[in-house]
């Protein structure tokens, strides 16, 4: 019943169907559900139950009482599908307890968060054109996917400078981009000069994961 709150075998449906559509009746009131509502299916439950006690007697259980009993029990299962999917499982008056008493679908209604980044991202980079690198992130457990699950985008933190910083901290400038590659444009002065970058997420409620490694290549 993980995915499916009508049970499968047939004993279990019967003892199911008979105690939630009780609760049903015992609550409809309550529920804000009519008699006519609940007519049709109360038929086609009283003709289900009558053609299971015959194809579970062993005395009258035959191959022809037991299709009599499954094509009934197709025909009750599906209003009874539209009954609940109608009037229980997302009717307001209707408590999780209720549903729970029932054996019926409890919905999470609270969203479950997203949880901070774990990993770094995967980086390369490439160079298009003079004084233009590109760089480019992905998720690195995942072939083909460019952001994890959650994830706004990533944040590069760079800076053309004379040595390697000992430091993320050091890293002068910060670039985002919800989507690779990164494009990076620089200054005709700056060519030839050494280009420190590192990269980490950042999921969609701001929170980061850690850096890559500082990273470097010279400015094209």
């Amino acid at each position: 019943m993980a995915n499916d709150y009508i049970p499968a075998k047939e004993k279990d449906f019967h003892d199911w169907q008979h105690h939630s559509l009780e609760y049903v009746q015992t609550n409809k009131t309550r529920f804000g559900i009519s008699d006519s509502a609940l007519e049709s299916v109360l038929t086609k439950q009283a003709d289900y139950e009558s053609k299971y006690a015959v194809s579970e007697n062993p005395e009258t259980r035959t191959s022809a009482s037991i299709l009599a009993r499954k094509e009934a029990r197709e025909g009750y299962g599906r209003a009874l599908r539209q009954l609940f999917k109608g009037s229980i499982i997302y009717n307001l008056a209707v408590t999780d307890e209720d549903r729970r008493i029932m054996g019926v679908k409890i919905h999470d209604t609270k969203p479950t968060p997203v949880p901070p980044p774990t990993s770094e991202p995967e980086v390369t980079f490439s160079i298009p054109s003079p004084a233009v690198i590109e760089i480019h992130f992905r998720d690195k457990d995942e072939s083909g996917r460019a952001k994890p699950h959650g994830i706004h985008g990533a944040e590069t933190a760079w800076g053309v400078l004379d040595d390697k910083p000992a430091d993320w901290a050091e890293l002068p400038h910060s670039s985002f981009a919800t989507h690779s590659p990164l494009r990076l444009t620089f200054n005709g002065h700056d060519r030839g000069k050494k280009f420190y970058f590192a990269l980490r997420w950042e999921n969609t409620r701001g929170e980061k994961g850690p850096w890559t490694e500082i990273l470097d290549t010279v400015v094209p």
